[in-house]
């Protein structure tokens, strides 16, 4: 995919099924949209990441020990800064 694509991240298909990730990649995924301005609630984690709401509620927690990801109104979001 080249820098200038117009697309949004909902718009690429992955490159593999989602039950396929590792929790490093599943990790960098959700990181990755995050950092591009999305908020995600839990329920949205575990969907895009093809996992329970308890593996993507850890998934998160995990995110948020390293990033500046934070929850807010039922949504997790990352600080501009």
């Amino acid at each position: 995919m080249s820098n200038n694509h117009n697309s949004t991240y909902d718009d690429v298909e992955l490159v593999q099924p989602q039950k396929e990730y590792t929790a490093q990649e599943r990790a960098a995924l959700i990181t990755h949209k995050l950092a591009m301005g999305a908020e995600m609630s839990t329920a949205e984690i575990a969907k895009r990441t093809g996992t329970t709401a308890s593996a993507a509620s850890y998934l998160i927690s995990k995110i948020s020990r390293v990033t500046p990801v934070y929850h807010d109104d039922g949504k997790w979001k990352m600080l501009d800064e």
